[in-house]
């Protein structure tokens, strides 16, 4: 059974309501498909024309998963929007657990411009 968890920073500053809307998302799609799983849940750019991107990362191996060295991709209608190879040394998913999360594609990462509309993010080892 997944168990959703927040990163320390992520529990203290999340607004009420996207904090229920990110339970709502985790429970309509907790089901073990892969052994690591994004469930999308926001895009956006900001004002450095950075891509974010954030979702729900399902961790459902046995194992904790390091936030070190994932390549990752953003796409949109199965078109490479950007991608990205990102680390965060100080960070794991414990095993069997969720957690929201948005990853930060800087501008010169980006491929084409997106539509911000029903994209989805992959790791390139998949």
């Amino acid at each position: 059974m997944q168990q959703l968890v927040w990163e320390q920073a992520w529990d203290k500053t999340i607004s009420l309501g996207d904090r229920k809307q990110i339970e709502i998302t985790f429970e309509q799609a907790n089901e073990e498909a892969t052994r690591i799983k994004y469930i999308p849940f926001w895009q956006a750019r900001n004002y450095r024309e950075e891509l974010l991107i954030t979702v729900i990362v399902q961790n459902f191996s046995d194992e904790a998963m390091p936030f070190t060295q994932l390549p990752l991709r953003y796409m949109e209608e199965g078109e490479l929007v950007a991608s990205h190879t990102f680390s965060f040394p100080n960070l794991e998913l414990a095993a069997r657990s969720s957690m929201p999360w948005t990853f930060i594609f800087p501008e010169n990462t980006i491929e084409r411009e997106p539509n911000l509309d029903e994209g989805k993010l992959e790791d390139t080892h998949a």
